[in-house]
């Protein structure tokens, strides 16, 4: 398949290594995504449970 003439070597180059790595990229950013989403929320909910908690945070 031809390569758009805009592509820089160093894309190519990063888009080949990427093909050839053993990891799924996407997957794995979608996982980080993922723990910190799950992460903040755990957080916030946390937080909305226990006002006094908000409260010591505040305090000090």
């Amino acid at each position: 398949m031809p390569r758009p003439s805009h592509e820089s070597a160093d894309f190519v180059e990063q888009e080949e290594w990427k093909k050839s790595s053993p990891f799924d990229y996407a997957f794995i950013s979608n996982a980080f995504l993922n723990i910190s989403y799950q992460w903040n929320s755990s957080i916030a909910s946390l937080l909305s449970k226990n006002e006094k908690l908000l409260t010591l945070f505040a305090i000090n």
